[in-house]
């Protein structure tokens, strides 16, 4: 029989995923700010969605980064007056914004990839392949039971 362990320890799943996500975090705005960028976490989060999916709209990467729609546009804001994106109106539907990356932005992108590269050779040292993608499709699939549960 295991001793319980307090909600507090890092044996704790939750505990530990909040640990680890914050750890990133503090590693990924660190190497920013060293780079000259001053961006938060979250524009980050926001920043990476619109080099991905070029020309996403507001509400799409609303529901891709499970954030509400006014931070969004609060974000979004920021990081066009930071010359990191452009908004344009949609040609599709003109009452709807495009968010495209500018030159700026996908630099930024490049140097967060660039500084979680030696993280994720390290990672993928100690796990085989398969158990990469297994990680990965545990993790999607907490977060869609989370996201599905916390809407009920």
């Amino acid at each position: 029989m295991t001793a319980y362990e307090p909600p507090g320890s890092p044996k704790h799943f939750g505990v530990l995923l909040d640990q680890v996500s914050y750890l990133v975090e503090r590693k990924v705005i660190r190497h920013l700010k060293e780079e000259g960028y001053d961006l938060t976490f979250l524009e980050v989060v926001m920043l990476i969605g619109v080099v991905e999916v070029e020309g996403i709209n507001p509400n799409a990467l609303a529901e891709r980064t499970l954030r509400h729609k006014s931070i969004v546009a609060r974000v979004t804001k920021r990081l066009e007056g930071q010359g990191m994106i452009t908004r344009t109106v949609s040609e599709v539907d003109g009452r709807s914004w495009e968010l495209s990356a500018s030159k700026k932005g996908i630099a930024c992108y490049k140097t967060i990839m660039k500084n979680m590269e030696p993280f994720r050779r390290r990672f993928e040292k100690q796990l085989n392949k398969n158990d990469l993608n297994v990680f990965h499709q545990v993790l999607m699939q907490f977060r869609d039971y989370l996201f599905t549960d916390s809407s009920h």
